[in-house]
């Protein structure tokens, strides 16, 4: 399964920290492959098995997209 974090670039570097720590935890525990990337380097139209946003639409550009078009 391959699995994304996306963490917000512009906010506290504590959500980066979480992101790569989540990261590395997936990878650990289950054995599939994770990328991590920033909210304004996202590129949607690559596909993954399942996305993780780091930080809430107030902060993670991805999260606020995702929330505004009611896409879930």
């Amino acid at each position: 399964m391959d699995i994304l974090v996306i963490y917000p670039s512009r906010s506290h570097q504590g959500y980066k920290i979480a992101g790569e720590t989540f990261s590395q935890l997936v990878k650990k525990v289950s054995g599939d492959e994770t990328y991590i990337c920033d909210d304004e380097n996202f590129d949607e139209n690559k596909r993954y098995d399942l996305t993780v946003l780091i930080g809430s639409d107030a902060v993670n550009n991805v999260t606020a997209s995702l929330y505004l078009s009611m896409k879930t």
